[in-house]
């Protein structure tokens, strides 16, 4: 959000895996409006927090969804019992390192920005269907009360988006 880049200078803007570890989405995706010309295009591709594996390798839990399942207390009392030696490492990784960007909210940062959706594609892994029972959407619901079943099947997200032409 601090680019030295010349506003309106970019054609296209790329990341991968990036996303889910930006502070303020919103201040990220106007950046990158401001910094597109008219007609640029941006693509992203990330594991979004409330995947399955969302909290990526040092805040998964051994249970589907823990790390949104559960609230931060337990996520470090869990830590601090079960992963002692990586604990707080994992803990400074879950508290600072993942947004909790729904895929409303993705959508949402792209409209502020001024730009439009041109894709939005998760993809999902058909077996997680089966372990999502009420359990796990209420489990995730009383901590993100945001968060939709698409929320927590699409273990990727692709996204395209543009800054529009000018007329």
């Amino acid at each position: 959000t601090a680019s030295a880049l010349e506003p309106g200078s970019l054609d296209a803007i790329v990341s991968f895996e990036v996303l889910e570890h930006v502070a303020d989405p919103n201040a990220a995706f106007a950046a990158m409006a401001s910094l597109l010309r008219p007609g640029g295009v941006m693509y992203h591709d990330y594991n979004p927090f409330f995947s399955a594996i969302g909290g990526h390798s040092l805040a998964t839990l051994d249970l589907p969804w823990g790390h949104a399942r559960f609230d931060r207390d337990d996520v470090e009392r869990y830590l601090r019992e079960l992963r002692p030696t990586e604990a707080s490492q994992a803990l400074r990784f879950y508290r600072d390192a993942l947004n909790r960007m729904t895929l409303a909210d993705l959508r949402t940062a792209i409209a502020t920005a001024g730009l439009e959706l041109v894709a939005l594609v998760p993809w999902y892994q058909r077996p997680l269907v089966g372990e999502i029972g009420p359990d796990v959407i209420e489990d995730v619901r009383r901590n993100y009360p945001a968060a939709t079943v698409d929320d927590l099947l699409g273990t990727f997200v692709a996204v395209v988006a543009r800054r529009p032409a000018v007329s």
